[in-house]
Parts: C-alpha cells; structure tokens; sequence
C-alpha cells in the first residue's frame, strides 16, 4: 500500500535529520501544496477543481493522523444531515454538537498526550469546526430578508443548499485543512467556480513566494535561538537567581523564539493559500490587504502594535470566526 511505503520513507528520513516523523510529514505536505497551487489555479472544470481538492485534503489529513481522519469525516457527516432535516435551523445545533465534540477531542488529546509535543488532529479539527458553524449561520441568512442582514451577513449568505460533494471540498479545502487559514463558503465557492474577481488572471507568483520566504526565514530563526533559550530554563533554580534585567531579556527572547515556530507555519499557510490563487483581493490599497484577505497571522503587526490589535494579528482567521460568529451572533443574542 502507498501509505505503508511512504511511512517506510519517512521514517528513514526522520532517522536521518533527527526530526519527528509526524513533523517532518507536516512539512512535506506543506511544500508540496505550494507549486501544487500554481497547477490547481489553471484547473477550469469546477467539478475537476473540487474532485482534486477532496484527494489533497484527504490525502493529507490521512497521512498524518490516520484513522483520526474519522473525526472530521464524522463531523462532516453530522453536520451536513443536520442541514438536511432541520435545514435552515440547524445553526444551533451545529454549534453545540461541534464544540462539544472538539471538546471530547480535546480532553482525550489531554488525558493522553499532555505534556508532549506532537502534532494531533484537534488543529484541523479546530478549523472545521469554524467552517461547520459559519456555514450553518450563513445557510440560516440566506432565508432571510435583505432588510434583515448585516452587509457581511449579506455577503456570505448561502441561499441554497450546497451537495454533499461540494460541503465536502470546502471542508477539505486542501490550502488550509492543516494549519488553515478558515476561509468563508461564499468565497470559497466564487474561488472553484470561478466566479467573480476569480475569473480574471493575477501574477501572484512573488506575493506567495514573499510569504514562502518570510516562512523559511522564521523556520530559521527558530532554529537559531531557540536552542539557546529555552523555556523550560525559567523554571529552574539558577535562573531564579539572576537579576531581574536578565530575566526580563531572557524571557522576551525565549517567548519570541516560540512565536517562531507559530510564525513559520502559519506563513507556510499564507503562502500555499496565496499561490492557489484564493488569497487575492482587487480592493487592496497595499501588499497586506491586497495577498492578506485571509491569512493566519501578521507576524510585524503582532509584534509591534496594542494589546488590541494583537488579538487581531494572532490566528487572524480565528479571530474573524469569534468575532462574527460568536460575538455579533451569540453575545448579542441574534
């Protein structure tokens, strides 16, 4: 089988350059969804585009995690038959049963891996669960009036319901079923079909190659300092008996170094969402908001702004989901 022979290859690489088989898998997809997005962008046929796309995210999801795949598949399954048979009044029901299931993911993720590094099926979980809720919300606005939406709720409506084939491609959207970013279904769906500013061509090559770039370059940061500040040293007794300015450097440094690893990853997604073609928007007065629409993480804005604007710079897409989602929805009782 191919998974077997490819596990076989992987192994003996991590062997090799000492790095986790589950990591270095991570890598591997994350590489390959980068000149695979150029491909995919020329692809025409909508049904061809989404028969590719379910491959990719299956094809990864499973390679990394397995039979873990089941729960995104289980997940996926629920949610659809819920907008099926409650139809337009599923959005509360989808939003319980899908926490809570992330929920139990979770709590089984603690009781048995806590306190190693390894990389676990709750952050692809995480971002489907963004996508099962919204699209539950957004199918439940496409039954209403104009007069009665906000213009984001307008503009992410879904007026009918979509088939099983094409839920699917969406949740297994290829460019960010791993690190993400969450996209919307309304974009989603303009970026498969072509519709929209996604039938006109855009050179995106040196946008997704800057984020490509600046991905390679935190990886390498990483790999710089981290080794020589690393956190567990602040729980030590010697670093306890250093003066306070040392600690104060210390810790912004080691913290920083963590921020790294996060940085990388994420801008790999960046980029793979980017070259794809689904990241550009015509409105953009700058290179952030032209290639930034949907993205995880704005590394120099995090890093030198307010309190305020960081929450809004860090996991950017999640950030979006709650404020939308969870807090125009839920906290203002809608």
């Amino acid at each position: 089988m191919i998974f077997s022979y490819l596990d076989a290859q992987f192994d003996k690489i991590s062997d090799q350059i000492n790095l986790p088989e589950d990591q270095l898998k991570l890598v591997f997809c994350l590489l390959f969804s980068y000149p695979a997005g150029f491909v995919f962008k020329r692809i025409q046929n909508p049904t061809i585009r989404h028969a590719v796309n379910i491959f990719l995210g299956l094809f990864y999801i499973y390679l990394i995690f397995r039979e873990h795949l089941l729960h995104l598949v289980n997940l996926a399954i629920i949610n659809y038959v819920l907008l099926k048979v409650v139809k337009r009044n599923a959005s509360k029901l989808s939003m319980i049963l899908s926490m809570a299931y992330l929920l139990c993911v979770h709590f089984w993720v603690y009781m048995y891996y806590f306190g190693h590094w390894r990389i676990d099926i709750t952050a692809s979980l995480m971002i489907a669960v963004c996508k099962f809720t919204s699209f539950s919300m957004n199918y439940k606005d496409g039954g209403k009036d104009k007069e009665k939406l906000s213009e984001h709720q307008y503009q992410n409506r879904i007026v009918e319901l979509p088939s099983i084939f094409e839920y699917v491609s969406y949740i297994f959207f290829y460019a960010s079923v791993l690190v993400g970013p969450y996209v919307e279904y309304k974009a989603f769906d303009d970026f498969m079909n072509k519709r929209g500013h996604y039938a006109h061509k855009y050179r995106l090559f040196l946008a997704s190659l800057a984020y490509l770039m600046s991905a390679f370059g935190f990886i390498f940061a990483l790999l710089k300092f981290a080794p020589h500040f690393p956190a567990h040293y602040m729980i030590t007794t010697e670093f306890a008996s250093e003066s306070l300015l040392y600690k104060l450097v210390y810790i912004n440094i080691s913290m920083l170094a963590v921020r790294m690893k996060y940085y990388g990853g994420w801008s790999f997604g960046n980029s793979i969402i980017t070259a794809c073609g689904f990241n550009y928007n015509p409105n953009g007065k700058n290179f952030f908001k032209k290639y930034g629409k949907y993205v995880n993480v704005k590394p120099i804005e995090f890093e030198i702004s307010n309190f305020r604007e960081k929450s809004e710079a860090w996991n950017c897409s999640c950030q979006y989901w709650l404020k939308h989602y969870v807090y125009f929805r839920i906290c203002s009782a809608e």
